[in-house]
């Protein structure tokens, strides 16, 4: 992997595992970072999706419970490549060429996406232009079987055979991490999504997906991505 993507990964995995820690733990006080409002100042998480393996926890980050599993997309879906295999998660720069169905803010104890990760972010969808942000939910087993070649592309996610496709009105994304080592590990974080709205082929079918994560790395951090812990429902 070239010194860019070592470094989008770094961006993507940070930002996976946090919270919003409007103190900044670890950064100091609140005036020693630079928040930048997304997209206007900074192009945002450099993945098209919740989803895929996470390089610094060292393992999937899938958002499941016992039975389904839920992708979140931050841009849309109709923008990722055909040939780009989502379990890469970053895709620098090409998919900064898409644009982002959320907004919100990220938190830098200094801006310099080279060498520093965001310290927090805060995003929330659907926004102008986009009447929902889109989540891809599908069977656990199934997208587990799909993935186990390490290949996962738009195409075949969309042909799983038990794929809804989620319309949320309402997202709601915070994550952050509490300190980021000289090797590029994280001390500490807290992570949670919410979306909630209706089902594509049937608005009178409702979903929601709620996750929370956190602790410290060394204690819980490296078995988060396979927690069941997620909250994912279907009603009407």
């Amino acid at each position: 992997m070239n010194a860019s993507g070592t470094t989008a990964n770094r961006l993507l995995a940070s930002a996976l595992a946090g919270a919003a820690l409007f103190t900044l733990i670890g950064a100091g006080s609140a005036g020693a970072g630079v928040r930048l409002r997304v997209p206007d100042d900074a192009p945002g998480i450099p993945a098209y999706a919740q989803f895929g393996f996470d390089p610094i926890a060292g393992g999937y980050f899938i958002l499941h419970d016992e039975e389904w599993a839920a992708i979140p997309f931050y841009r849309d879906p109709d923008c990722v490549p055909e040939d780009f295999n989502l379990i890469q998660m970053a895709d620098v720069p090409g998919v900064f060429d898409c644009p982002l169905t959320v907004a919100g803010f990220e938190i830098w104890s200094v801006y310099d996406p080279a060498t520093q990760v965001p310290v927090s972010s805060v995003l929330r969808g659907p926004v102008q232009g986009y009447p929902f942000v889109a989540v891809y939910l599908v069977k656990y087993d199934e997208l587990l079987a799909a993935i186990n070649d390490g290949i996962l592309t738009i195409g075949e996610l969309e042909a799983l055979p038990s794929l809804e496709i989620g319309h949320a009105t309402f997202f709601h994304e915070i994550n952050g991490i509490g300190h980021l080592t000289e090797d590029g590990q994280y001390t500490t974080y807290h992570y949670e999504l919410r979306a909630a709205g209706t089902l594509a082929e049937d608005a009178s079918k409702t979903f929601s997906v709620h996750f929370t994560t956190g602790g410290r790395f060394g204690k819980s951090g490296k078995a988060y991505p396979n927690l069941v812990r997620a909250e994912i429902r279907f009603g009407r």
